[in-house]
């Protein structure tokens, strides 16, 4: 399973996310430096990125590395998995959860990208 995200969605947006096959979920992000209907790509130079995966009682399973694409024409973000993230056992317990993806920028903002409920297909 692969999916795109927009900006304009991800104040909140539920993912299923695959443990038992390579996924990639992929986001990008467009600002409005007017304010109005023009928009243009954020530059993600120097940016970093996280996925937070937790419990619905907030406890943190895992941190995992958002890949971020800097092209200045197309820069996006995306999530990449695979099977292998999920081999401890404790995962076997887990089915559903939350889950945000968090970037920081070269000067320390961090800017919740999305974030949703999680749910994991076996």
């Amino acid at each position: 399973m692969s999916g795109v995200l927009g900006r304009p969605t991800l104040s909140r947006q539920d993912l299923i996310i695959s443990t038992v096959s390579d996924q990639s979920i992929g986001f990008r992000w467009w600002q409005s430096p007017d304010g109005g209907s023009t928009r243009e790509p954020v530059n993600l130079t120097g940016y970093t990125g996280v996925a937070e995966l937790r419990g619905v009682d907030g406890t943190l399973w895992a941190t995992l590395p958002l890949t971020l694409a800097t092209q200045p024409a197309d820069p996006y973000g995306a999530l990449n998995t695979t099977p292998n993230a999920f081999t401890d056992p404790a995962w076997r317990a887990r089915s559903n959860g939350e889950y945000a993806f968090l970037l920081t920028s070269p000067d320390g903002v961090v800017t919740v990208m999305a974030t949703g409920y999680l749910y994991l297909e076996r």
